[in-house]
């Protein structure tokens, strides 16, 4: 019976520490990519989308959605290289567990965005505008927002005020997008861009350089 006990203590504490371990395989230079990735949409946005996302729903999501999916994929990689060159157990533990943590907050942002995106396509065959399309940058930051939040426990506490800016930011489209109902590729830049920005910064601060100036040391 106490073997039993230890054991599940052990696998609680160990669980525990999982938790509140922090993740160091998201490095400033992977989030400073998805801002590159990010600009390459906006830029494609400009072209093939112009100035009416409402009118061109498809085209809209196709960009913004593509920006997402390989983003995600960036990071997966990352994950995946690291995981197998550190040949460490815990940092497979890791990479569940803030997978898990960020993944619920992926599921909701793409079940919102198709549910709109079907909606804003009815409204534009009917010629009755883009429907909600203009909600759609507001709602993504956050999401994101939340979704960072999920993850707290394994990343840099600074990574909170990086959630604070993505769920104003987001407040502040979804206002300013309801009065106007102008959905526009610069909004993606404020929130996303800027947000990405200041995330990798709190990632280069507070992981690479105590990281760099540790082997210094050493």
């Amino acid at each position: 019976m106490n073997i039993h006990r230890a054991l599940s203590d052990l696998a609680e504490i160990r669980a525990q520490l999982d938790r509140t371990e922090t993740y160091r395989g998201f490095r400033s230079a992977m989030v400073g990519i998805s801002v590159l990735v990010l600009g390459i949409g906006y830029w494609m946005e400009s072209i093939w989308v112009g100035v009416g996302p409402a009118q061109q729903v498809d085209q809209y999501l196709i960009v913004w959605v593509s920006v997402a999916v390989i983003s995600a994929i960036i990071a997966g990689i990352e994950m995946l290289i690291r995981s197998r060159v550190s040949g460490n157990p815990m940092v497979g533990r890791l990479h569940w567990s803030l997978a898990s943590n960020i993944a619920p907050s992926f599921l909701v942002g793409f079940v919102v965005t198709l549910l709109i995106g079907f909606h804003a396509r009815e409204m534009s065959v009917s010629s009755s505008g883009g429907g909600m399309i203009w909600a759609l940058p507001g709602l993504w930051s956050m999401i994101y927002s939340l979704g960072l939040l999920n993850c707290r426990s394994n990343l840099p506490v600074q990574v909170v005020g990086v959630a604070v800016y993505f769920l104003f930011a987001g407040i502040l489209l979804l206002g300013y997008n309801w009065m106007t109902r102008e959905t526009a590729g610069w909004q993606m830049l404020v929130s996303f861009g800027v947000g990405q920005s200041f995330l990798a910064l709190v990632l280069f601060w507070n992981l690479e350089r105590s990281d760099g100036r540790e082997e210094t040391i050493s």
